[in-house]
């Protein structure tokens, strides 16, 4: 069975336009906002739409006074009588970042639903990294606006210098997992106080470098800053980032990862401010493009701590379950540390090895046993000597406290 198709004849400022598309709310004005866009989505502008006696009309102005929650661009849905049936949208992550203007701007349009309808249309607007990330009170919540004005709403917004965040931002189903991993302990586990005292030293740490790289957490919240999508984003920049030759490639990155990691913003603070300093000696523009990726990496792999940190789920008999699979740890006794700093003195920097106050041995026995099936599984002949190598890497690593 086929959709029924509908022909709309449009109207933008006495431009004509014929529109064919599904019978069905959404279709139609997703197709009506695109034109407008392709149009360079003219402001003012009246639109009108016309099928078989029936009629939308939709007026698009900038307002001298705006009000706080209002947009800058106002969109107003005059009439529509063609009654379509109603369609479901979904959440759009838009932010803005321009380092000239020293913009850093988002808006959420946040679609209230019932089932597979969309009532209306709730937006929120605000400035990037008031509080150090994305949260509820970091903007001004818009009054909701009707469902067909959705996709005029949203190309307006692109129109005007914002770019679509949602798939580097939104919830999925895999931030359960991770956050549930070192928030709700076992039995077990709570009373494995070794366990419990290398967990607070590591995430003691990431959450210092956030701080002192200038993103403000809460110490005392259950609210997890970041979520698992952010998390996976923001790594893919960094990566991203190791493979640019120019300083200037490399600043289009970091306008992503401003507009995903939301660094805090200190009184004084610019866009620029995190961006690389574009200099002439070519030696001194790849020590700074190393210095920013060193600043990148290190808030990535806090984020990454810190999301496994927070809990987002009630459940009080949540078992814990690793994203990496089952992860042994053990501390090694004051008789084994000093075994093991006799035995590998050589090889630990003499400028630490008096400050090492613990050694905690780590095992990813998961990732272990998956490695092992490789290795029945696969032929590797003479090449004993590499898989010894990767085996030192995957059986795992011992972890150094140093006062």
């Amino acid at each position: 069975m086929t959709n029924e198709m509908l022909e709309v004849k449009m109207d933008l400022n006495g431009s004509l336009f014929t529109i064919k598309t599904e019978k069905n709310e959404g279709s139609l004005w997703e197709k009506v906002g695109s034109l407008v866009y392709q149009s360079g989505f003219p402001i003012p502008a009246d639109i009108t739409l016309s099928s078989e006696g029936k009629i939308a009309k939709v007026s698009i102005t900038k307002p001298e006074v705006q009000l706080a929650k209002e947009d800058k661009v106002l969109i107003q849905l005059v009439e529509d009588t063609f009654y379509l049936p109603k369609s479901r949208y979904e959440k759009k992550l838009l932010r803005r970042i321009d380092k000239e203007r020293d913009i850093r701007s988002r808006y959420d349009m946040r679609p209230n639903s019932m089932g597979a309808v969309t009532i209306n249309i709730g937006a929120l607007a605000g400035e990037i990294g008031r509080k150090g990330f994305d949260r509820l009170e970091d903007g001004n919540v818009h009054h909701p606006f009707p469902s067909q004005l959705f996709w005029l709403r949203y190309y307006e917004k692109i129109a005007s210098g914002y770019k679509d965040y949602t798939e580097d931002l939104i919830d999925d189903e895999e931030e359960d997992k991770i956050t549930r991993f070192f928030t709700e302990p076992s039995e077990e586990e709570l009373t494995d106080d070794d366990v419990q005292e290398l967990y607070m030293l590591l995430t003691g740490a990431a959450k210092d470098n956030l701080l002192k790289s200038g993103i403000e957490l809460d110490f005392y919240s259950d609210e997890c800053p970041y979520n698992a999508r952010q998390v996976k984003s923001a790594r893919k920049l960094y990566l991203q980032m190791c493979g640019v030759n120019f300083a200037s490639e490399m600043n289009e990155l970091l306008e992503d990862f401003v507009a995903i990691a939301a660094p805090k913003y200190q009184k004084g603070t610019t866009v620029n401010d995190f961006m690389v300093k574009i200099v002439k000696d070519p030696d001194k523009q790849f020590e700074l493009m190393g210095e920013k990726l060193e600043w990148v990496n290190s808030i990535v792999s806090s984020m990454e701590t810190i999301v496994s940190m927070k809990s987002s789920s009630s459940k009080k008999d949540a078992s814990i379950e690793s994203p990496f699979g089952d992860v042994k740890m053990r501390k090694l006794s004051e008789e084994e540390m000093k075994a093991y700093i006799a035995e590998k003195n050589p090889e630990i920097d003499s400028r630490q090895r008096s400050n090492i106050i613990s050694i905690y041995d780590v095992k990813p026995t998961s990732q272990l046993e998956k490695y092992e099936k490789y290795l029945n599984e696969e032929s590797f002949g003479k090449k004993k000597l590499y898989c010894f190598t990767v085996l030192l890497h995957v059986t795992g690593c011992l972890l150094f406290l140093i006062a």
